[in-house]
Protein backbone atom coordinates (compact mmCIF):
# COMPACT_ATOMS: atom_id res chain seq x y z
CA UNK A 1 0.00 0.00 0.00
CA UNK A 2 1.57 3.60 -0.88
CA UNK A 3 2.28 5.78 1.65
CA UNK A 4 -0.70 8.50 1.71
CA UNK A 5 1.52 11.53 2.71
CA UNK A 6 3.73 10.80 -0.38
CA UNK A 7 0.40 10.20 -1.94
CA UNK A 8 -0.55 13.60 -1.32
CA UNK A 9 2.56 15.35 -2.07
CA UNK A 10 3.09 13.61 -5.47
CA UNK A 11 -0.34 14.39 -6.24
CA UNK A 12 0.62 17.96 -6.00
CA UNK A 13 2.98 17.62 -8.49
CA UNK A 14 6.52 17.46 -5.96
CA UNK A 15 8.28 14.83 -4.97
CA UNK A 16 9.08 13.53 -1.26
CA UNK A 17 12.95 12.76 -1.53
CA UNK A 18 14.26 13.90 2.11
CA UNK A 19 12.98 13.27 5.55
CA UNK A 20 13.59 15.82 8.28
CA UNK A 21 13.82 14.74 11.28
CA UNK A 22 12.43 11.15 12.16
CA UNK A 23 12.23 11.48 15.63
CA UNK A 24 14.69 10.30 18.19
CA UNK A 25 13.43 9.09 21.57
CA UNK A 26 15.13 10.17 25.14
CA UNK A 27 14.96 6.64 25.42
CA UNK A 28 16.90 5.80 22.32
CA UNK A 29 19.19 9.19 23.04
CA UNK A 30 19.71 7.85 26.58
CA UNK A 31 19.84 4.14 26.15
CA UNK A 32 17.37 3.35 28.52
CA UNK A 33 13.77 2.47 29.13
CA UNK A 34 12.78 1.03 26.63
CA UNK A 35 15.76 1.67 23.85
CA UNK A 36 15.78 -1.15 22.60
CA UNK A 37 12.03 -1.32 21.78
CA UNK A 38 12.32 2.08 20.33
CA UNK A 39 15.41 1.33 18.27
CA UNK A 40 13.02 -1.32 16.54
CA UNK A 41 10.46 0.63 15.75
CA UNK A 42 13.09 3.24 14.59
CA UNK A 43 14.71 0.52 12.04
CA UNK A 44 10.92 0.00 10.93
CA UNK A 45 10.36 3.08 10.22
CA UNK A 46 13.39 3.74 8.26
CA UNK A 47 13.01 0.59 6.30
CA UNK A 48 9.93 1.84 5.53
CA UNK A 49 10.93 5.19 3.89
CA UNK A 50 13.17 3.27 2.18
CA UNK A 51 10.26 0.96 0.10
CA UNK A 52 8.72 4.52 -0.83
CA UNK A 53 12.32 5.89 -2.71
CA UNK A 54 13.14 7.96 0.64
CA UNK A 55 17.10 8.03 0.51
CA UNK A 56 17.70 10.46 2.73
CA UNK A 57 16.62 11.34 6.50
CA UNK A 58 17.74 13.47 8.75
CA UNK A 59 17.70 12.76 12.18
CA UNK A 60 19.47 14.65 15.70
CA UNK A 61 20.29 13.61 18.77
CA UNK A 62 19.74 16.81 20.82
CA UNK A 63 18.62 16.35 24.23
CA UNK A 64 14.85 17.40 25.91
CA UNK A 65 13.49 18.84 22.83
CA UNK A 66 13.94 18.51 19.30
CA UNK A 67 16.46 20.98 17.04
CA UNK A 68 17.49 24.28 19.71
CA UNK A 69 18.53 27.41 18.81
CA UNK A 70 19.54 30.17 21.60
CA UNK A 71 19.37 32.98 19.37
CA UNK A 72 17.32 33.30 16.49
CA UNK A 73 19.43 36.84 15.41
CA UNK A 74 22.86 36.36 16.13
CA UNK A 75 24.66 39.09 14.88
CA UNK A 76 28.32 38.12 13.50
CA UNK A 77 31.24 39.83 13.26
CA UNK A 78 30.76 40.63 9.52
CA UNK A 79 27.25 42.28 10.35
CA UNK A 80 25.34 39.18 8.82
CA UNK A 81 22.77 37.21 11.20
CA UNK A 82 22.56 33.97 12.01
CA UNK A 83 20.45 30.93 14.32
CA UNK A 84 23.04 30.32 16.81
CA UNK A 85 23.06 27.88 19.67
CA UNK A 86 24.95 28.92 22.70
CA UNK A 87 25.35 25.68 25.06
CA UNK A 88 25.70 27.44 28.87
CA UNK A 89 22.24 29.34 27.96
CA UNK A 90 20.31 25.88 27.02
CA UNK A 91 21.97 24.30 30.06
CA UNK A 92 20.52 27.93 32.19
CA UNK A 93 16.93 26.95 30.52
CA UNK A 94 17.41 23.44 31.01
CA UNK A 95 18.55 23.19 34.72
CA UNK A 96 16.82 26.53 36.28
CA UNK A 97 13.95 27.47 33.67
CA UNK A 98 12.98 23.89 32.71
CA UNK A 99 14.00 22.55 36.47
CA UNK A 100 14.79 19.03 34.57
CA UNK A 101 15.79 16.79 37.66
CA UNK A 102 19.49 16.31 38.05
CA UNK A 103 20.16 18.46 34.80
CA UNK A 104 22.68 20.63 36.37
CA UNK A 105 25.04 17.71 37.54
CA UNK A 106 24.94 16.34 33.72
CA UNK A 107 26.77 19.80 32.97
CA UNK A 108 30.71 20.28 32.85
CA UNK A 109 31.93 22.35 34.90
CA UNK A 110 32.95 24.95 32.56
CA UNK A 111 29.62 25.01 31.64
CA UNK A 112 27.87 25.38 34.81
CA UNK A 113 30.21 27.92 35.93
CA UNK A 114 29.48 30.01 32.54
CA UNK A 115 25.74 29.52 33.60
CA UNK A 116 26.27 30.91 37.16
CA UNK A 117 26.98 34.10 35.21
CA UNK A 118 24.15 33.73 33.18
CA UNK A 119 22.40 33.38 36.21
CA UNK A 120 23.50 36.26 37.81
CA UNK A 121 23.09 38.55 34.75
CA UNK A 122 20.37 37.62 32.92
CA UNK A 123 17.21 40.39 32.48
CA UNK A 124 13.61 38.98 32.80
CA UNK A 125 13.18 39.96 28.88
CA UNK A 126 16.38 38.11 27.99
CA UNK A 127 15.03 35.09 29.77
CA UNK A 128 11.59 35.41 28.01
CA UNK A 129 13.12 36.20 24.60
CA UNK A 130 15.20 32.25 25.21
CA UNK A 131 12.13 30.31 26.47
CA UNK A 132 10.63 31.99 23.30
CA UNK A 133 13.95 30.86 21.15
CA UNK A 134 13.32 27.24 22.23
CA UNK A 135 10.02 26.71 22.80
CA UNK A 136 8.18 28.65 20.54
CA UNK A 137 10.21 29.57 17.64
CA UNK A 138 12.50 26.79 17.16
CA UNK A 139 9.60 23.98 18.16
CA UNK A 140 6.96 25.27 15.47
CA UNK A 141 4.79 26.41 17.92
CA UNK A 142 4.13 29.71 15.88
CA UNK A 143 1.54 31.84 15.41
CA UNK A 144 -1.06 30.68 17.86
CA UNK A 145 -0.43 26.83 17.13
CA UNK A 146 0.17 26.81 21.21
Amino acid sequence: MRCKKKHLIESEGLRWSVVESLPVTEDIKLASGESDRHLRNYCTSLENLGMEGIRTVCYNFMPVIDWIRTDLYRLNPDGTMSLYFDYARFAYFDSYILQQEGALEQYPENIRLEMEKIRKTITRAEEKELINNIIVKTQGFVSGNF
